[in-house]
C-alpha cells in the first residue's frame, strides 16, 4: 500500500465561524488573492466544465475575508470568444463565483477576467485541462467499512493525483458524524485504501464519496497582487455506502 501525507480539512464550524465578506468595491486589486478552477468530470469533449471563483482580501486562507462582486466589477469566463458571466453562490465554506461552460475539450484555452469599471483589471488569466482519465475499478460501491477498496483509473498521469474523501456517518460516540479530507497519491494508476483509516471504529453506517483529480496549473493575472492560482482539474467520483 502507498501511503501519503493526510490532511484533515477544518470542521466546518471552524470555517463557519471564521467566515467573513466585503464587497469588491472596497479591495484594490492589488489587495486581493485569486483562487480559480476550472473542472471537468468527464472524458467527453462535450460534457459541460465548470468555472469556479474565490476571491480574497489579503492572503486569504482559512478564516479569511472573502470578497463579494459588488456593481461596477465582474468576472466572465471567454471559451473561444464567448463570454460566459460567473455567478455568486454560496455554501458552508463561503461565498464564491461559477458558471458552466458547454465543452470539457483538453485542447481548448480557458481564460478567467475580473473585469473593473474603476481602478485596475485583472484580465489574462488562463489554464487548460489537464489530460482525462477514468476511474476502471467500481464507482458504486458497498462495503463494510473494515474493507480495502483497490481502486484503478487509466491512463496513468506522470505526477501526482488528489484524493478527496467526505463521508456521513451515523452511530458511535456522536450518533452522526461527517468526515472530510484530502490526500496526494501517485497518479501511476492504483491506489489501495483501507476505509478503517477513515472511518471511527464504532460508526454502524456511513455515505460517503471519494474524488480523484489531476490538476495543472496555468498563468495567473499579475495584478492579483496577492497571487492565487488558476488550475485546470480533471475530477472522477466514487460513491461508498458503509455498512457495519
Amino acid at each position: 500500500m502507498k501511503f501519503a501525507t493526510l490532511v484533515l480539512l477544518p470542521t466546518l464550524v471552524t470555517v463557519l465561524n471564521g467566515c467573513s465578506t466585503t464587497e469588491s468595491e472596497n479591495v484594490r486589486t492589488q489587495g486581493i488573492r485569486a483562487e480559480i478552477r476550472i473542472i471537468a468530470t468527464g472524458s467527453d469533449v462535450a460534457n459541460e466544465a465548470t468555472v469556479e471563483a474565490h476571491l480574497y482580501v489579503g492572503s486569504g486562507g482559512v478564516g479569511g475575508t472573502l470578497i463579494e462582486i459588488s456593481s461596477g466589477d465582474s468576472l466572465h469566463a471567454y471559451l473561444d470568444g464567448e463570454a460566459y458571466g460567473l455567478g455568486k453562490n454560496s455554501d458552508l465554506f463561503g461565498v464564491y463565483y461559477a458558471a458552466t461552460l458547454p465543452t470539457s475539450s483538453v485542447n481548448t484555452q480557458y481564460q478567467v477576467s475580473f473585469e473593473r469599471d474603476e481602478g485596475v483589471s485583472a484580465l489574462e488569466s488562463v489554464v487548460m485541462l489537464p489530460e482525462a482519465f477514468q476511474i476502471t475499478s467500481e464507482t458504486s460501491i458497498s462495503t463494510t467499512k473494515s474493507a480495502t477498496l483497490d481502486i484503478t483509473w487509466s491512463p496513468q498521469g506522470e505526477g501526482k493525483l488528489t484524493l478527496i474523501y467526505g463521508f456521513s456517518c451515523e452511530g458511535g460516540t456522536n450518533s452522526n458524524s461527517d468526515d472530510f479530507g484530502f490526500r496526494t497519491i501517485d497518479d501511476d494508476g492504483a491506489f489501495q485504501l483501507d476505509l478503517g483509516d477513515y472511518l471511527a471504529t464504532d460508526v454502524t453506517q456511513c455515505e460517503g464519496t471519494i474524488d480523484l483529480e489531476r490538476t495543472v496549473s496555468g498563468t495567473l493575472d499579475s495584478n492579483f497582487g496577492e497571487g492565487g492560482f488558476i488550475n485546470g482539474v480533471q475530477r472522477r467520483s466514487i460513491t461508498i455506502d458503509v455498512v457495519k
